[in-house]
């Protein structure tokens, strides 16, 4: 069973959603809990929100099932990721519910179900409580601090790292982290426009939100369809970049016809797979 799980998870990956979700649907349905987290990140892409609820309950419910926090954390965001699409809040509020009775229940870690708790007032006050949703990271640095920053460590690279500094592509991609490092977008908008896109997805997801925040959404999305392939996932039990749900600024910009453009792209080990033969 393990290995069917394992290989709908690369079949999604690969772009062919259609034939792996029922697998792991199914996987789901026998309380694979591993299971519910690719199936909410499918459902999320697929504009199914309302359904998205229960994988997320069930993965929040019972987090040592779980390998990586990571996972644990995108189950959280999707969840809060239903509420902006939906306005359904009476229902992601009972899915909370459910996953704090379930893991009081298996004596989940204190921090995990104060977490649950802070998220569930959250979903009762339809938005209106403080939760740490993630908007840049940044809240505590001025842009102007972010900006010189970045700008003396630029200004640096060629006497730190002259070998670096002459190679175009290490130079461009190492200003691109230096970019994401120190949260300035516009920085990351100048090398894109200077020296083109960058070969990691992180970054990828950082330009694009510097992109949508330019007012530039047609190459926020150009750059990210681009990049999926470079997506790779933290957690085996991750197939798709729900950092393009998630995200407040990059949400808004994916469409259906784009959340359907980004499942069908082989990403991850499998755009490795696709792209050299069998």
């Amino acid at each position: 069973m393990n290995h069917d799980i394992s290989q709908a998870r690369s079949v999604v990956r690969s772009g062919h959603f259609e034939e792996g979700l029922p697998i792991l649907e199914k996987a789901h349905a026998s309380g694979n809990v591993t299971a519910s987290a690719s199936v909410a990140e499918v459902f999320g892409f697929l504009g199914r929100w309302d359904e998205v609820y229960q994988f997320c309950s069930a993965v929040l419910g019972k987090p040592s099932t779980i390998e990586t926090q990571n996972v644990v954390t995108e189950a959280t965001m999707l969840l809060i990721a239903g509420c902006w699409n939906t306005d359904n809040w009476s229902v992601a509020s009972r899915s909370v519910a459910q996953a704090l009775k379930v893991a009081r229940s298996t004596a989940a870690h204190p921090e995990h179900l104060s977490d649950l708790e802070r998220l569930l007032v959250y979903t009762k006050s339809q938005g209106a409580a403080k939760y740490p949703v993630p908007e840049d990271g940044f809240a505590d640095e001025s842009l102007t601090d972010r900006m010189h920053a970045f700008e003396k460590a630029v200004k640096s690279l060629p006497k730190k790292k002259p070998k670096l500094f002459k190679d175009h592509v290490a130079r461009r991609n190492h200003i691109f982290a230096l970019a994401t490092v120190y949260g300035y977008h516009a920085g990351a908008v100048r090398v894109f426009e200077q020296m083109g896109p960058p070969d990691s997805f992180d970054d990828t997801v950082f330009l694009a939100k510097g992109l949508v925040l330019s007012g530039r959404e047609a190459d926020a999305w150009n750059v990210i369809i681009t990049g999926v392939p470079l997506w790779w996932p933290v957690d085996p039990v991750q197939v798709a970049p729900v950092e393009l749900l998630i995200d407040p600024s990059l949400y808004t910009i994916m469409s259906t016809d784009r959340c359907i453009d980004v499942l069908r792209t082989p990403r991850g080990p499998e755009r490795v797979v696709s792209s050299t033969g069998p």
